[in-house]
Formats: C-alpha cells, sequence, structure tokens
C-alpha cells in the first residue's frame, strides 16, 4: 500500500471536503478489515469509494470481481495505477455516483458483498439501498463515523437508538468489527471510525406480517421522537380510540417514547395496525 500523502502530492490531488475523503494510512488495517469480514474466496464484491485502493486490493485476494464506484472522476487515474501496480486484473472501475447506480445490475446470483467507507452525508441513504437488495446481499461492511455506527447498534432506551436502529435490527445481525482512530487517516477527519458488519436474516424470529406497514411505523413514531407515542401517531392515524386500542394491545403505553419500545414491539404493533388495516404514513 502506497502512502496515501505521498500518492496524493505526486498527483497534485487535493481531498474535498463535500466528497468525505479521508484515506487509509495505516497498511494494517485494510488487511484486517477484510479479515475480520470474513469475506468468502470467489465473491462478488462492490466498493462504494475505493478512493486510493486500499481496501480493494485488501479483498482482491478474496474476491472473483470487484466493482469500484468511485464518484470522484479526479481520483480514477490514482486508482488505476495502483491496481496496475498490483498487477490485479479482477477488478473494474465505475466512475458514477453511488446513489444513481442500479446496483443489481452488479449483483452475481449468490456471494454478494456491498462494502466502503461511507461518507457521513449519505451513510444512511447508502444503508437503506443495500437494504433493498437484502435478498441477494450476503453482507455489508461498512466504514463510518462512530457516532452512527453506535446509533445503528444502540439498544432501546438509549437516546441513539432511533429508526435506523430498529429496522437494521430486525432485518439484521450487526457486529462491529473494529474501531478506528482519526490518527489512522489521511486528511486526519475531526471524528473516529467504526467498522461494523451488517449480516441480513432469512430467518427473523418474529416477523412483520407486511413490511412497508412496519418500516412506515418506524418512520411514523421516530419523525417526532420528543413526543409520545400516541402523539407522534396520532396525524396518520385520524382514529383515536382505534389508536389507543391498539397500542394497549400491543402492550404499549400510550405515553410511552418511541425509543423506549424495543424491535419486537414495534414488529408487534405494525401487525396489530395490518391486522386493522391501517397504514400509519404521514
Amino acid at each position: 500500500m502506497t502512502a496515501p500523502y505521498k500518492l496524493l502530492k505526486e498527483h497534485d490531488f487535493y481531498a474535498k471536503k463535500e466528497f468525505g475523503q479521508n484515506f487509509l494510512i495505516d497498511p494494517s488495517s485494510p488487511e484486517m478489515i477484510i479479515r475480520k469480514a470474513e469475506i468468502e474466496q470467489d465473491s462478488n464484491i462492490i466498493e462504494i469509494g475505493p478512493g486510493l485502493g486500499a481496501v480493494t486490493i485488501a479483498a482482491s485476494d478474496s474476491a472473483k470481481k470487484i466493482y469500484a464506484i468511485e464518484k470522484d472522476s479526479r481520483l480514477i487515474p490514482i486508482l488505476k495505477s495502483e491496481i496496475e501496480k498490483y498487477g490485479k486484473k479482477n477488478i473494474e472501475i465505475i466512475n458514477g455516483d453511488i446513489l444513481r447506480t442500479e446496483i443489481k445490475d452488479l449483483l452475481s446470483n449468490d456471494n454478494n458483498y456491498l462494502i466502503g467507507n461511507l461518507p457521513y452525508n449519505i451513510s444512511s441513504q447508502i444503508i437503506f439501498m443495500g437494504l433493498e437488495h437484502k435478498t441477494r446481499i450476503k453482507k455489508c461492511i461498512f466504514m463510518l463515523q462512530k457516532e452512527l455506527a453506535q446509533r445503528i447498534t444502540s439498544k432501546h432506551g438509549s437516546r441513539e437508538y432511533g429508526r435506523i436502529s430498529v429496522v437494521l435490527q430486525y432485518h439484521s445481525e450487526i457486529k462491529t468489527l473494529a474501531n478506528l482512530g482519526s490518527n489512522l487517516f489521511y486528511p486526519k477527519p475531526k471524528v473516529d471510525s467504526t467498522v461494523i458488519e451488517i449480516n441480513f436474516q432469512k430467518d427473523i424470529k418474529l416477523r412483520a406480517k407486511d413490511e412497508t406497514i412496519f418500516h412506515n411505523l418506524v418512520r411514523t413514531a421516530f419523525n417526532q421522537r420528543r413526543k409520545t407515542i400516541k402523539n407522534s401517531l396520532g396525524k396518520a392515524v385520524k382514529d383515536k380510540i382505534l389508536l389507543e386500542q391498539m397500542l394497549s394491545k400491543a402492550g404499549i403505553i400510550a405515553t410511552a417514547r418511541p425509543e423506549s419500545l424495543d424491535v419486537d414491539k414495534f414488529v408487534t404493533l405494525s401487525n396489530i395496525f395490518c391486522e386493522n388495516n391501517v397504514n400509519p404514513e404521514v
């Protein structure tokens, strides 16, 4: 792995804040991440924001094919030169915006992985995009700002617990793989990072009868998280008596806050909404 500051200086490149560009400078970190992620041989990998190719090259020994999607066209020649330097033939660079890329066209029949060091301002959008293709993605391995990783893994009752916590914990098993200090990146960011593994579950112990209703319920409940669950759902459910009855049937106190409800409570309530043909979408 060539030192990032050396590469950037050679190519007269400067990092753009709008792209959230912070490059790993510790050569052992990419190998550690790929090892802990247990990416299987002959896998199909879609990498978001390969940057200078540190993780891309580390993953290439396990991958049958890597699609490296890089938005910043200035990085493409640098990335190409690094790939050629290491003699990697299984990496295809795509110059494009991940949010405008049809990733379904890049997914093979099985053994697909979605990996990347995600910019903070679009991290949640990318995660929910991955969720849309959960039946065809084996794992997501994402490097995130520590704050977002804590939100995703937080449990009910905590301040960090919210929509993304509930939805991801319903659909997947989440594991923290590594914590990386800001000193391991160049330019040095103001915050630390965490690498998480999102393993989508095929066998969910308590399944929502209608996942659209479940997702709408969770989103509506946390739209106004300071309100009670009754009030936060009040705009979406006009029949207040019915709403109180459904909350009671789910074993939920009407004055409870959304962050006090665990995932199973949200699923149970969504199933009761489903039984009553109520879709809580504002």
